[in-house]
């Protein structure tokens, strides 16, 4: 079994508080990574994933986990005529994945994401936060943490990417919820 903990900005852009120093493109742009809430395979800002084996050779394999790359933009007001100023992807260090107990028939583990957006490419730099507790077993799965409101949030089971199901999403995101807006939580049963 699979399981994944990403995190996505639906839009190709997104606004950002700030000037940018050019007077012809005052605004800041971040890339998004533009995509559907069902592109498991899609551009993300980051990506957990863990592989799980139950019975005799029982077993919770973290995968290396993926950042995407942090691109600002300058943009006139209404988001157009841009030029990108930077790009960095962000140290994987962010994210990691814990262990808490497998057996032939139940396995638990914790993943966590607090990567930032380099400081060359937007300062003040936010973090995105996150974390969730997933426990497989048996009659009855659930998934249970918490994360700041951007962006958005998806936690995914199943067998592989082509036959995987989303467990959790949050809907609700805004790109000033990277400043200091209490976390949400969440607890889910699959």
């Amino acid at each position: 079994m699979e399981v994944y903990y990403e995190q996505y900005i639906p839009d190709d852009k997104v606004w950002m508080p700030g000037f940018s120093g050019d007077l012809q493109r005052p605004a800041i742009f971040l890339h998004g990574d533009g995509r559907e809430w069902f592109d498991l395979n899609g551009s993300n800002r980051v990506k957990n994933q863990v592989s799980v084996t139950f019975g005799r050779n029982h077993g919770i394999y973290p995968h290396t986990p993926s950042i995407g790359e942090s691109r600002a933009y300058a943009c006139d007001l209404g988001g157009n005529n841009c030029r990108q100023k930077a790009a960095e992807t962000a140290s994987s260090n962010g994210a990691s994945t814990n262990i808490i107990y497998s057996s032939e028939s139940f396995a638990s583990f914790h993943m966590a994401v607090n990567a930032t957006i380099p400081s060359s490419v937007y300062w003040p730099a936010p973090a995105i936060n996150g974390q969730v507790t997933v426990v497989l077993q048996p009659g009855g799965s659930r998934a249970y943490g918490t994360h700041d409101m951007m962006p958005r949030h998806q936690v995914w089971y199943g067998n592989s990417n082509a036959d995987a199901y989303l467990a959790y999403q949050n809907d609700d995101y805004f790109p000033l919820g990277l400043f200091g807006i209490p976390p949400t939580s969440f607890n889910v049963s699959f």
